[in-house]
């Protein structure tokens, strides 16, 4: 299939809304090209009757395995990518398609093996993946955990990949919300369940190739999870260039796990920033004021680093203009609001993660 008086027949395929475009053999299936070169689509049966692997015909012509041919001339058509050969240059456009280098979506049941609090609202939920099972992601990613009521909830995974192919951990910082009837959904789920339904791995913002820089991290409440995982990373690759952790909260007490940073700053591994905004906290000797201010600040002694930032969208595009306002490459400046909060859109997401 796929050959013209025994001549190779080939085409492009632009690929939306990536805009790529990439080479099409016409002789093996939409699905397998796209696999040859890297991309990840969902598939089961490969025979075009799970439906799981369905693209969107934007534009051209496609045979299918049972003869028949589809035509995007009017409107887009959908189609199974299985079974589709191009005959045309085609675009087309898949929604959970996964561009090289992004790792396979999995989905487990994980025991529930401890929800321990760290502080008066966060608490540290530990998760066992199935033996057997286990998922790969890059450090600074997250998951998604399902509710029974089919909700998912978005959390930074605050381990470190070494952690999970170890010992099949996975760690999660849920921080109780006053007045949010999701977070207190979550945290009488975990505290009641003997297992929870997680997706992952989700997030742009990772370490999947840690820059040969120095890496600037800051973090705003339990957005030190994503920084936790991250740092704990380039401990364990041994990272050559100096590690900046910036810490922000409203209160003191605020402050979790706050003998971890504190290990790794008396270790020489990391620099450890706290900051604490609220003026009014007697109790703090430290630096007071907005979390980008302090980094702004030291911009002197952060020449050429890397900036990763997790909290809430207005606290990262603060962060983010007035470090490009100081001089700082914008390339160099990583949040995954970046991609589920665009500025022309609404926070679609809780606060319960600092994501």
């Amino acid at each position: 299939m796929g050959s013209v008086g025994h001549r190779r027949v080939n085409f492009q395929l632009l690929l939306q809304p990536s805009g790529v475009s990439l080479p099409l053999d016409a002789e093996i299936s939409l699905l397998d090209n796209l696999r040859h070169q890297g991309y990840q689509l969902r598939s089961s049966c490969k025979n075009g009757n799970c439906h799981v692997c369905e693209v969107r015909l934007l534009k051209g012509s496609v045979a299918l395995r049972n003869g028949n041919q589809l035509f995007a001339t009017d409107h887009p058509i959908n189609t199974y990518s299985c079974v589709s050969y191009a005959r045309t240059n085609i675009e087309i456009s898949a929604e959970e398609i996964r561009q090289p280098g992004e790792l396979a979506m999995s989905t487990l049941a994980c025991q529930i093996t401890s929800v321990d609090p760290l502080n008066n609202d966060v608490y540290r939920v530990q998760l066992l993946a199935p033996a057997g099972q286990l998922p790969e992601f890059y450090a600074g990613q997250y998951l998604l955990m399902e509710l029974e009521d089919g909700q998912q909830y978005p959390f930074s995974i605050a381990s470190a990949p070494h952690i999970l192919k170890d010992n099949r951990r996975i760690e999660l910082h849920i921080q109780r919300v006053a007045g949010s009837e999701q977070s207190e959904k979550i945290l009488h789920a975990v505290h009641h369940a003997l297992t929870a339904k997680v997706v992952l791995p989700f997030g742009n913002c990772h370490l999947m190739c840690a820059p040969q820089t120095p890496l600037v991290f800051l973090a705003a409440g339990t957005g030190f999870a994503q920084m936790k995982g991250m740092i704990e990373h380039c401990l364990q690759i041994k990272h050559q260039h100096p590690l900046h952790l910036y810490w922000g909260v409203r209160k003191v007490e605020h402050f979790y796990l706050p003998e971890l940073p504190n290990i790794w700053a008396a270790n020489n591994q990391v620099t450890f920033h706290p900051v604490v905004s609220d003026d009014q906290d007697s109790d703090w000797e430290g630096r007071y004021g907005a979390l980008h201010h302090a980094v702004v600040e030291d911009l002197s002694t952060l020449e050429g680093a890397h900036f990763y930032i997790c909290g809430s969208p207005q606290m990262v595009y603060a962060s983010f203009d007035d470090l490009v306002a100081a001089g700082v490459d914008a390339e160099r400046i990583h949040a995954d609001v970046f991609d589920y909060a665009p500025r022309d859109q609404e926070d679609p997401r809780s606060p319960l993660t600092g994501k």
